[in-house]
């Protein structure tokens, strides 16, 4: 399966049902052979603009476009025997009450649908949901379940960190914490938001995006999260993707990065001038016979 964790488009939110359809085909051109694979896309900053953009119709436009997603853009789904609930960072991030109440609606029943798998006794199960949509704020409670018993939890922006020096990044992608886009990439969820997410779904492992790095972070419940690098070259990074590897108890992570795009560049006129001067040589020597 293919997981696009957002901004597949680089203005989302200005562009027309037209305009939207064309960023599509390219982005399954792009795909190639690996379009026949299910395919999930999370709506992310560039797709919706900045919280002051956000509304519902801007969030119908985008959803329209990106398979399997509600009215809320979110989408719960399972693959063989792994759940995932994708879940709409942009409304998190913003606190838009319309929308964040949708998805607080998502979280609210997949929480409820994995206590029953668990055969957790629930003291107040359903209605918990219609108590959520009058409230101006999350409801907590504990669920009865054991941290990372829960689903795959997808993510646009990544959860709160409180100590970002626990934030562990790899060698080898390297960057700096400035602005290529709608918000920065040090931007994450709310710290109630992702208390919320941790609590309600007690998260397998999630996967977010945005920081365009690599990296991987056990927060203070014992929720494990892994942000994956962005596919571009954009401030000289390096452009990757991850692979997730799902067994009975255990989830194997590897990821993969392309070279810096001035390598590339580097490379190509490098081939270019060998051959330019090869050719030099043919002509000069073929010149000096007749």
């Amino acid at each position: 399966m293919l997981v696009v964790l957002g901004d597949i488009s680089a203005m989302g939110s200005a562009l027309s049902h037209a305009q939207w359809s064309s960023v599509l085909h390219q982005f399954y051109n792009i795909l190639g052979p690996h379009f026949s694979l299910p395919l999930h896309i999370l709506p992310g900053d560039r797709d919706m603009g900045k919280c002051s953009q956000l509304r519902t119709n801007i969030l119908t436009l985008t959803a329209d476009h990106m398979p399997a997603l509600d009215s809320a853009g979110c989408s719960t789904f399972q693959i063989a025997n792994v759940s995932f609930v994708s879940l709409n960072s942009m409304a998190l991030l913003c606190e838009n009450d319309d929308l964040r109440f949708g998805v607080e609606k998502v979280v609210e029943r997949a929480s409820v649908e994995f206590q029953r798998r668990a055969g957790v006794q629930m003291d107040r199960g359903i209605d918990f949901v219609e108590e959520v949509e009058m409230s101006a704020d999350f409801q907590w409670r504990e669920t009865g379940m054991t941290s990372g018993t829960g689903p795959v939890v997808l993510l646009h922006f990544p959860l709160y960190r409180p100590n970002r020096i626990t934030h562990r990044a790899y060698k080898n992608s390297l960057c700096s914490d400035i602005d290529v886009g709608m918000y920065e990439l040090t931007h994450t969820l709310p710290a109630n938001s992702t208390e919320y997410i941790c609590r309600a779904l007690k998260p397998r492992i999630v996967i977010s995006a945005h920081a365009h790095r690599f990296s991987d972070n056990i927060h203070a419940d014992g929720t494990c999260e892994v942000t994956v690098p962005a596919m571009n070259w954009a401030n000289n990074e390096k452009p990757g993707f991850a692979f997730v590897t799902f067994g009975h108890n255990a989830i194997s992570v590897s990821h993969c990065v392309f070279a810096q795009e001035w390598y590339l560049l580097t490379v190509y006129f490098s081939l270019l001038l060998s051959s330019l001067a090869i050719v030099f040589l043919v002509n000069r020597a073929t010149f000096g016979k007749n």
